[in-house]
């Protein structure tokens, strides 16, 4: 049996009530910044807003999950780091040469092109030529393939106009080359591989946590200092990058889609990408069974456990959601910045998501909270950081400002909850009184 509090969804009004607080401090900063600075709403400032508030969103809706259940996790950052490594580093382009032999024809310096003999059909851009100039010393130039060219007379590819990024006026006809052809793994892959690695890593907090009975802080604050030191080693500490390739996997964080009838704004994809994590985050807290397993389990553990719901489970599972969006947040940063310093990509993220959870109504304690809130949470930590650069407050300035709204913004939130909580004993109260004296006066008669 589920509590009688779990068993319907939460409605419209009492998700208003909770989200009311935060909202309104979502407003005020909004219509204070932009009566103060005129850029701030511009399109591109309001693009590049709402574009880091979806990045962040999307963790701060995972560690939601964390903190509903009773928990708390502090390696999201670490997590962040490590998967951004891991990705560029299942990413990285390597050169293998190819079985095909070629020869110089002919070439057209000005244009720094080359005509080929060979079966040119296996060659694609990015692709490298290794010319042999002499053999002892060995002297071997490589040249970099921009665009290949193949006569319609020459449909199998036998004879290719190669253009090249390098000048070509050395190179003379008859010269043998060698294809260095370039190979990374399958982008799907790497994605996957990464997201299953996240995942692996929040299964192995929730066991931690159920089977070992270890305390979440210790267990994430150890994840929090294994995963960076393990993202310093793989790289030697130096920063890692996509370069110029897989422009096609960077536009999930960098793409833009047009909105009609709006100029010079376009809907940033990640934004995208978190509005339809958040509504199947929705649903599955407020319309599922497991959802509301979750709130119970946060509310009273011991009581869950006694209505027949397997906390352990729950538990694992939340720790496994927190890590996947952690994953999928590490993801998007490494391709919207285009490179991942191992040392500080991602410090200090989880702060952000769990103050962005926080301050969307997300309890500390425990059973309580809402991805409307949330989301609106993440919204409110990115247009304050904005909204401090845009107006010339000193950056240093910068930590304290953003630690005073917070805790104003919980205070208020609390004591609204308070008020909130008050006014509904009393209402309680007045509804026993009055049925004790009916009670009263029927004996009386």
């Amino acid at each position: 049996m589920i509590p009688a509090e779990f068993r319907h969804p939460k409605s419209i009004r009492v998700l208003m009530k909770q989200i009311l607080g935060i909202l309104g401090l979502l407003l005020f900063v909004i219509v204070g910044t932009a009566l103060m600075n005129d850029n701030f709403l511009s399109a591109y400032n309001i693009q590049n807003t709402v574009n880091w508030t979806a990045l962040f969103g999307i963790i701060s809706i995972g560690v939601a999950f964390v903190i509903i259940t009773g928990g708390i996790d502090l390696s999201i950052g670490s997590v962040i780091g490590l998967t951004g490594v891991l990705l560029t580093m299942f990413l990285s382009v390597s050169y293998e040469p190819l079985e095909e032999e070629f020869t110089v024809d002919r070439v057209i310096p000005n244009q720094q092109t080359l005509l080929l003999y060979g079966e040119t059909a296996a060659l694609k851009p990015g692709d490298k030529l290794a010319i042999e100039i002499s053999k002892e010393p060995r002297n071997v130039r490589e040249l970099r393939i921009t665009s290949i060219d193949r006569p319609d007379e020459n449909p199998n590819g036998s004879l290719g106009r190669i253009k090249v990024e390098q000048p070509v006026g050395w190179v003379r006809p008859h010269l043998k080359v060698t294809v260095l052809s370039k190979t990374h793994m399958n982008r799907l892959l790497a994605v996957m591989l990464v997201m299953l690695i996240s995942a692996a890593m929040g299964l192995i907090h929730g066991l931690l946590i159920t089977k070992v009975k270890l305390q979440p802080f210790v267990v994430t604050l150890c994840g929090l200092l294994i995963y960076r030191g393990v993202a310093r080693w793989l790289t030697g500490d130096e920063t890692q990058g996509f370069g110029g390739d897989h422009e096609s996997l960077r536009s999930l964080a960098t793409g833009k889609m047009a909105i009609p009838f709006v100029e010079g704004f376009k809907l940033p994809y990640p934004f995208l990408i978190m509005i339809g994590l958040a509504i199947v985050a929705s649903i599955f807290l407020n319309r599922t069974i497991y959802g509301r397993y979750m709130q119970a389990l946060g509310r009273n553990e011991q009581a869950a456990r006694y209505s027949g719901i397997n906390t352990d489970r729950m538990v694992i599972l939340a720790y496994v959601i927190c890590s996947l969006t952690a994953g999928l947040g590490g993801v998007l940063f490494a391709l919207d910045i285009n490179s991942v310093a191992p040392s500080v990509q991602g410090n200090f993220y989880e702060l952000y998501a769990i103050a962005a959870a926080v301050l969307g109504g997300c309890s500390l304690r425990g059973g309580e909270g809402s991805i409307l809130g949330v989301v609106i949470g993440a919204a409110v930590m990115r247009v304050l950081y904005n909204s401090i650069n845009l107006l010339g407050i000193p950056t240093q300035l910068e930590f304290a400002i953003i630690g005073i709204v917070l805790l104003c913004g919980v205070i208020v939130d609390e004591a609204v909850k308070m008020l909130a909580t008050k006014r509904r004993a009393m209402r309680q109260a007045r509804t026993i009184a009055d049925s004790m004296k009916q009670f009263t006066k029927k004996e009386l008669e």
